[in-house]
């Protein structure tokens, strides 16, 4: 049948009408054909009905209409409408309650007599999608909560029914096993995200920077009582701390090392209060907007199959900087990040201090502490993570596997006790050679590139010994 909804007011009402079209097998609810009659049906009717209801909204052969009970009786004019055709019936659903549901939209008439929108779901609905654990590709995963989302981005809701409904997905998402950050992953990146600075906004949001420059015009009101010159003393807004942003930026990609920055007054956290955090924290300087952007980085976006850890450095000349002397800048501030390893869109950030006083920021440091703090936001996922020989063991490769069903590949030092000799010993093995071993979940593969050079992989992701067509003659399976 087709469904034809009307809403009722002192003369109107809201109606669905149906037709019996898919009932009869004519064509596919989407079909061409379809609409073509539908759409002549519709303008034969307009040209030679009396009546027709001022609000006529149709999808396929779904009809929305408010209808004027004045000007004709509803039975009536659906009368007429199944006398243009013998073999298609109308029938129709009238407002009950002041709500008529359309589709998956929940029409609402106030108290105002105006309308107010909601997402329609059936009394029979078990809310149960795809499970996490599944084995179904992650594209199709997601498609159901890029639908949910979609839907409650485009749906006129107000605040209250807003915040319901994503509340709801949350919970769709946790019973079956995903994590929450992903709902707000979707909701941030789908908001028609178009320009650099929009999407650049969505990591440094207005909070941050009013943060920003709340506490560098504190410290400015501080050192300007000693300064009688004026313009030391000027206080900064947003504006100007977007500008010098953006500077940063700008040198960063122009690879400039001139953009002098000892001498800014910019802070992150109250001065007053800061030596009190201290006594647990090392990093309370910049630990509130820190987290907060770490926050935005989980909520902005969203990760596909195969991520990666880095160990990062930044050029400092702070008490708590490190020595690498494999890194460009060998000292300054070591950052370890969770990223996306087609796009390098950071995922999760942590900064290492050394060890932290006593208290709820005091952690272990040692590598696979390290990795199963940073892969919290994705942990359960079944997705990919690669590594290098720092952080890799077999310790991590199975926990990571068992406790998060996430898979592993990475480079091993040749120390590590858990590898047999074969693999660790090259002496008798010619170049470009490749030794792989099995075990019940993790393969492992030797390869010498050079005499006595010996490279290392462990992964749980593959599980054969085959060497990919593409690989050239040197017979490379790390190609």
């Amino acid at each position: 049948m087709t469904p034809l909804h009307f809403i009722k007011s002192d003369d109107a009402i809201m109606v669905n009408i149906f037709n019996n079209m898919r009932e009869r097998q004519w064509v596919t609810p989407c079909h061409l054909s379809l609409q073509i009659f539908m759409s002549k049906f519709e303008t034969e009717v307009k040209d030679k009905f009396e009546y027709f209801p001022r609000v006529w909204l149709r999808y396929v052969d779904d009809i929305f209409a408010v209808f004027n009970t004045k000007a004709i009786s509803l039975d009536n004019f659906v009368a007429k409408l199944n006398n243009r055709f013998p073999t298609i019936k109308f029938t129709y659903e009238v407002e009950h309650n002041e709500q008529l549901p359309f589709l998956d939209v929940l029409v609402i008439r106030n108290s105002d007599n105006k309308l107010e929108f909601d997402v329609y779901r059936k009394e029979t609905a078990i809310l149960r999608y795809i499970p996490n654990d599944s084995h179904h590709p992650f594209q199709h995963k997601m498609a159901s909560f890029n639908s949910l989302i979609h839907r409650l981005l485009n749906f006129p809701l107000s605040k209250e029914r807003f915040e319901h409904e994503k509340q709801l997905i949350k919970n769709i998402a946790k019973s079956n096993g995903y994590s929450v950050h992903l709902i707000d992953s979707i909701s941030l990146t789908r908001k028609n995200v178009k320009s650099p600075l929009e999407c650049w906004s969505l990591y440094f949001i207005n909070e941050i920077l009013a943060k920003i420059v709340e506490n560098t015009n504190l410290y400015i009101s501080a050192i300007s009582k000693n300064d009688a010159r004026e313009r030391r003393g000027k206080s900064t807004d947003v504006c100007e701390i977007k500008a010098f942003l953006g500077l940063l930026h700008l040198s960063e990609t122009l690879k400039s090392g001139r953009l002098n920055t000892k001498e800014l007054c910019l802070r992150f956290d109250n001065l007053t209060t800061r030596e009190g955090r201290k006594q647990i924290d090392k990093l309370a300087a910049i630990r509130s907007l820190f987290d907060s952007f770490l926050d935005n980085c989980k909520k902005a976006f969203t990760s596909g199959k195969f991520m990666k850890t880095l160990q990062l450095m930044k050029s400092s000349r702070q008490s708590e900087e490190d020595y690498i002397p494999s890194k460009p800048n060998r000292y300054g501030i070591k950052i370890f990040a969770l990223v996306d390893a087609a796009t390098s869109c950071t995922l999760n950030l942590e900064v290492y201090v050394g060890q932290q006083p006593e208290g709820p920021y005091k952690k272990p440091n040692d590598p696979c502490s390290i990795v199963l703090r940073l892969i919290e936001p994705i942990s359960g996922t079944n997705r990919n993570v690669t590594c290098d020989n720092w952080f890799t063991s077999v310790q991590l490769v199975n926990k990571l596997f068992v406790d998060h069903r996430i898979t592993y590949v990475g480079t091993v030092k040749r120390n590590k006790r858990e590898l047999p000799l074969d693999v660790t010993n090259t002496r008798a093995r010619p170049e470009y050679s490749s030794l792989f071993g099995f075990q019940k979940n993790n393969t492992i593969v030797s390869y010498i590139p050079k005499k006595y050079r010996n490279v290392i992989i462990i992964s749980n992701l593959n599980h054969d010994d085959n060497i990919h067509a593409s690989t050239d003659i040197n017979a490379n399976p790390l190609k």
